[in-house]
């Protein structure tokens, strides 16, 4: 009789001891491929220098050219999204322009999350194309008056808040216009937005309520607090593609595709009175005052079907807003495959880190969502080497280092 695999979906419905019991597919022998193309790129038609502003149309040659390099199992990503899905793309849009932890290099380029919701659109049968993103700003019907983002009087959240032309040129003033604009071009398609913030799984009372984190190869929680609160729509969803931002970050190291997933966890079950982040999450569910416990856990209730990575500018030092001018990098790359360990060490080595050092990306090799050696992997496109650079790293960040110890008279 015929083994039929269950999808991410039935596995979290499941629980755990369906994943414990569920037969996995074996792995291919084909290396995984990780796509890196720069504006000074040969093949593309309009090429710049890898400090010069982009427009629109560049970011999005990038971006496809990206997505044809790191070309998943399944030949091409249009081909590994089934006819009818929903499809989520997760950017990471942590902050608003207004508010003093941002500053250029903080989030996802609206541009790169343009071409990639254009590339879906156009290229792929998905039913539904979904914008979801949970950031530290309360969502306009929210009563709550704290961590509320006003624009011109009017009060505003990552849907419609109006990003003007000079940020991000030629990527539109908002998503709520961009999804109109898609919506129009491709009626037989929905599109939408989700505010991850609110999105809470909750039980048939009602209730808010926390899951066990799924097991995965083998591997369970991390943390010494197995259970967290999660969101429907990335439990639910057929298809997710993280498009996150490349930067460093105090607390695991870099941020890429693995810390893209603090978005997803419900910021109302996470907060305290006064503040919009996950501040419970951090203390309830790191180990060590490190987060990566808790990154890698929820990655496993949808590890990401496919990864798009702006790396064209991000920041040195520390993940946010420090003032300091030297902070934002810009190196107009893009980086984009279905191996998600892949994805990120690639990430880590383009910004100087070594993957091996990185906590989260031994917990995500365990779980068999990919490898971090890429010696394993091809990289395709422009050379990885070429474009690494040593950023400057945060000072509360050390390394993974030595996990063996050895007792001896001599050591």
């Amino acid at each position: 009789m015929a083994i039929h695999p269950l999808t991410r979906r039935q596995l979290v419905i499941a629980g755990t001891s369906a994943l414990v019991a569920a037969p996995f597919p074996a792995m291919s022998a084909a290396k995984p491929r990780v796509g890196l193309v720069q504006s000074t790129h040969a093949k593309l038609s309009r090429r710049a220098g890898p400090n010069q502003e982009l427009d629109y149309p560049q970011v999005r040659e990038m971006v496809w050219k990206a997505i044809e390099y790191g070309r998943p199992a399944a030949g091409s990503l249009e081909a590994k999204i089934k006819p009818g899905s929903w499809v989520v793309i997760k950017p990471n849009l942590v902050f608003l322009m207004s508010q003093s932890g941002y500053r250029t290099g903080d989030t996802t380029d609206l541009r790169v999350i343009r071409a990639v919701l254009e590339y879906v659109a156009e290229k792929s049968k998905a039913a539904r194309i979904t914008i979801a993103e949970g950031g530290s700003y309360r969502r306009i019907k929210d009563p709550i008056n704290d961590n509320v983002v006003t624009q011109n009087g009017v009060r505003r959240d990552a849907y419609n808040f109006d990003w003007g032309g000079k940020e991000f040129p030629g990527a539109g003033g908002s998503i709520a216009d961009m999804l109109k604009e898609f919506s129009a071009k491709h009626p037989s398609k929905k599109f939408d937005y989700v505010d991850l913030c609110y999105d809470c799984v909750r039980d048939p009372s009602g209730k808010p309520t926390q899951i066990e984190v799924p097991k995965l190869n083998g591997t369970g929680s991390y943390s010494n607090v197995s259970r967290y609160f999660i969101t429907n729509t990335i439990r639910d969803c057929d298809f997710l593609i993280t498009v996150p931002v490349a930067k460093v970050h105090e607390n695991c190291g870099i941020t890429a595709c693995f810390k893209s997933y603090v978005g997803t966890a419900p910021r109302v079950m996470y907060a305290v009175p006064g503040q919009f982040w996950n501040s419970v999450l951090h203390s309830r569910h790191s180990v060590d005052t490190r987060i990566d416990s808790f990154i890698a856990d929820l990655a496993a209730f949808h590890p990401p079907d496919y990864n798009v990575v702006d790396a064209i500018r991000g920041l040195q030092t520390t993940e946010h807003n420090n003032n300091q001018q030297d902070q934002m990098l810009r190196h107009n790359i893009v980086l984009a495959g279905e191996d998600t360990v892949a994805v990120d060490a690639a990430v880590a080595t383009l910004l100087g880190f070594r993957p091996g050092d990185i906590d989260f990306l031994h917990m995500g090799a365990a779980r068999g969502l990919g490898t971090f050696d890429l010696s394993q992997a091809d990289i395709a496109g422009d050379e990885l080497d070429r474009f690494a650079h040593t950023w400057k790293k945060p000072r509360t960040w050390y390394a993974r280092g030595n996990r063996e110890w050895r007792v001896s008279r001599d050591p």
